[in-house]
C-alpha cells in the first residue's frame, strides 16, 4: 500500500510577521510592564539625630551589635543596612566618659517598613546640673521564670507607679500593679499546670539630690492563697492537691535614677533557680 503526503505552501505577508513580532514581544517574559510589586531583598539604613552630647565614648547598637561610635551632635546612620520587614533595637552599649553625663534613646525600636529610618532620637544630658524635681513615674517591665525542685513558674509584671515630687525634692507614690503567673510542676507522676494572676504593692519614697533621684521601693509580691490551690491527676487517675505558686514576698531596695526621662535600669532576676530580668524604666513629665 503506497503513502501519500500532503505538502501544503502557507504565505504569510510581511505585515503579518512584524505583528506577531511585535505582540510577542510585548508578552515576553517578566518585563516591568503594567504590574509592580514590592522588592523584599532592598536594604534600607537605620538612622537619626543626636543631641545635647558633651564629650566622647558614647556607643551606638542596634539589634546587639554593629557598634557606632557618637562624637558629635548631628545626624547618624548605622553601617549594615536592614531589609524591609526587619525589626530594629536601638541602644547604647556605652555612656559618654564625661562625668555626670549620660543619654537615652527615644523612638527606638520598630520594623522596616519600605524606607530608611530617620527619627531615632538619642537625648544626652548632664544630671548633676538639675536642681528641680519633676512627677513622673516608674513603669516596670519583669520577665523572668523561676525552676526550684520541680516547680517552674513564668511571672511577668508590666505596669507603672506614679510619683510626685514637692518643692524640696521630696519624692512619694504608691500603686497596685498585676503579677501574672504561668506555671507548671512536675511531682513525680503528677504534673499540675495552672494560670494565676496576683497583686505587687509598690510603695516609693526618695529625694532628688545632684541630679540623681535615689528611690527606695518596697515590694510585696503575693498571690491569693484561693487561686494558687491546683488539683492534678496522674495516668492512674489519682490526684494530688498543693498550694501553688508562691506565698508573700517583702522586698526593700534602691535604685538611683538619673533625672533623665526614659532612663532604663535593668539588672538580673535574683533567688533560686530564677533566670530573665527586672526592668524599671523612669518617666518624668
Amino acid at each position: 500500500m503506497k503513502k501519500y503526503f500532503l505538502c501544503t505552501q502557507f504565505y504569510i505577508p510581511t505585515y503579518m510577521l512584524v505583528l506577531i513580532i511585535f505582540m510577542l514581544s510585548s508578552c515576553g517574559g517578566g518585563g516591568s510592564g503594567g504590574t509592580s510589586s514590592t522588592n523584599n531583598d532592598a536594604s534600607f539604613t537605620v538612622g537619626g539625630n543626636v543631641s545635647g552630647l558633651n564629650g566622647s565614648g558614647l556607643v551606638l547598637q542596634n539589634n546587639g551589635g554593629d557598634d557606632l561610635p557618637i562624637n558629635q551632635n548631628g545626624g547618624f546612620k548605622f553601617l549594615t543596612p536592614l531589609q524591609n520587614d526587619k525589626g530594629y533595637k536601638v541602644t547604647i552599649k556605652t555612656q559618654p566618659d564625661t562625668v555626670g553625663h549620660t543619654c537615652v534613646v527615644k523612638n527606638d525600636s520598630g520594623t522596616i517598613s519600605g524606607s530608611d529610618v530617620t527619627n531615632i532620637q538619642v537625648n544626652c544630658i548632664t544630671y548633676s546640673d538639675v536642681t528641680s524635681c519633676n512627677n513622673g513615674s516608674v513603669k516596670y517591665a519583669h520577665n523572668y521564670t523561676t525552676d526550684i525542685s520541680g516547680i517552674n513558674q513564668e511571672i511577668k509584671v508590666n505596669g507603672t507607679v506614679a510619683f510626685v515630687c514637692d518643692l524640696d525634692g521630696n519624692i512619694t507614690g504608691s500603686d497596685t500593679l498585676l503579677i501574672e503567673i504561668t506555671g507548671v510542676a512536675a511531682l513525680g507522676d503528677f504534673t499540675c499546670l495552672w494560670v494565676s494572676v496576683g497583686d505587687l504593692e509598690v510603695v516609693l519614697s526618695g529625694v532628688l539630690l545632684d541630679g540623681t533621684l535615689s528611690i527606695d521601693f518596697k515590694e510585696i509580691w503575693y498571690a491569693d492563697e484561693a487561686e494558687g490551690i491546683q488539683t492534678c491527676t496522674n495516668s492512674e487517675g489519682k490526684t494530688y492537691t498543693g498550694i501553688f505558686p508562691y506565698v508573700a514576698v517583702e522586698l526593700n531596695h534602691s535604685i538611683d535614677f538619673p533625672a533623665v526621662d526614659g532612663f532604663v535600669t535593668d539588672s538580673p532576676a535574683i533567688g533560686p533557680g530564677a533566670k530573665g530580668n527586672y526592668q524599671w524604666i523612669l518617666g518624668l513629665e
